[in-house]
């Protein structure tokens, strides 16, 4: 490679230096101008010829695979670009359906939250039916065990009550017929008396 570098550079400048040593030459020999300006001219086409050859290869060795390297990555960046543009705009159409069913989604989630909402009030209120039934249900027979408790305690009071009155009663009879009883004997005793006291006096 640096072989064809250096071999192009003497070239070119062996391609340089012929003009100026044929300048020399005409310069030396002033009588032989006019015949030389047709060499010269020759020489200057060569020149330009060999020039143009030159800077052809280079540009044909070098040039074209850099511009043809440069073309390649222009044309990827070119491609990369247009990639990330219609990935933008697949985003950008995306997020406009989204925004477009952002409404709808919107509805049907208030939607969905108040059927939850509607379900879980019945769920409560069942379940506030069902704790009430039941408290209802125990407080019932605790009432009815305490009123059942209170009418045998009241039957029992009852009962001791009405004994303590027969007692009483029955102490207050048999008191009463006792003093009868005496008083009857005393009136009786008091009529023997008189009975046996008529019977003296007489």
């Amino acid at each position: 490679m640096r072989a064809r570098y250096f071999l192009v550079l003497f070239l070119m400048a062996l391609l340089w230096a012929i003009p100026v040593f044929a300048a020399e030459g005409a310069e030396d020999h002033g009588e032989e101008a006019h015949g030389n300006a047709s060499n010269e001219l020759a020489w200057k086409i060569a020149n330009f010829a060999l020039l143009a050859g030159g800077l052809g290869y280079l540009i044909y060795k070098k040039g074209l695979p850099y511009f043809r390297s440069r073309t390649e990555s222009i044309r990827k960046d070119i491609e990369e670009a247009d990639r990330i543009r219609r990935q933008a705009e697949e985003r950008a159409a995306e997020m406009d359906r989204r925004m477009a069913n952002l409404q709808a989604t919107i509805d049907e989630m208030r939607r969905q939250a108040g059927e939850e909402m509607a379900a879980e009030n019945d769920r409560i209120r069942r379940e506030t039916e069902s704790a009430l039934e039941k408290v209802k249900h125990n407080a019932e027979q605790e009432i009815a065990g305490a009123t059942k408790a209170a009418r045998h305690e009241v039957k029992s009071y009852g009962a001791e009550l009405a004994l303590q009155l027969a007692e009483g009663k029955l102490q207050s009879l048999l008191n009463e017929a006792a003093d009868d009883a005496l008083v009857s004997s005393f009136l009786e005793d008091i009529e023997k008396s008189r009975a046996k006291a008529r019977k003296e006096l007489n």
